[in-house]
């Protein structure tokens, strides 16, 4: 949870029924990870880490229910506060490519095949959520959204597998080296 950061970017929603809508957007995010930080011995003793850059282009169907909202659909002043909760679900596709820095320097881990596999920087994903916002006055409105988009690949971070032999990866002499930088510790299951 540490880890975890916040998205941002545009997004435009048709509302055509009071009760359904679509949307489309754009959003930027940072991932991370270090098995320094880790509580897992062995995810420690693998000692990798990375950086990674996601842009998410997304068009999701929202369904707004009215038992969980309040709403002066009639615009006739009744309330000051206009309240809505939504959830929604899409389809969409993310740019990536992870990265990490070693002794000062920054890779991009992709194009060295850090074990053995040459995968697609673009990938499908199905976002899903949920979020509410606040309507002051019929003109300035604040919201929180929160989303969980479900990927179609599992090199968000460059691992997926087991260890490559490192005539499957790259012919940069860096492959080798970042793809397996384990340290040896005691009691640390192999």
């Amino acid at each position: 949870i540490k880890d975890t950061r916040p998205m941002t970017g545009p997004f435009v929603t048709y509302r055509f029924h009071p009760l359904f809508a679509v949307q489309g957007s754009i959003t930027y995010g940072r991932l991370r990870g270090e098995d320094s930080e880790s509580e897992n011995r062995a995810r420690r003793g693998r000692n990798l880490s990375f950086k990674n850059n996601i842009f998410e282009v997304a068009a999701k169907f929202e369904y707004y229910p009215q038992v969980l909202s309040l709403s002066d659909v009639g615009y006739r002043g009744r309330y000051r506060v206009d309240y809505q909760t939504y959830f929604f679900a899409g389809v969409g596709g993310v740019i990536h490519g992870p990265r990490v820095k070693y002794n000062g320097v920054n890779y991009a881990l992709r194009p060295l095949m850090t074990e053995g596999v040459k995968y697609s920087p673009v990938a499908l994903v199905l976002p899903f959520g949920g979020g509410f916002f606040f309507t002051f006055r019929r003109q300035h409105r604040v919201g929180f959204e929160f989303s969980w988009s479900w990927t179609f690949t599992d090199y968000l971070d460059d691992i997926s597998g087991t260890y490559a032999d490192p005539s499957q990866m790259s012919s940069d002499p860096m492959a080798p080296i970042l793809a397996n930088q384990y340290i040896d510790q005691p009691n640390v299951p192999s």
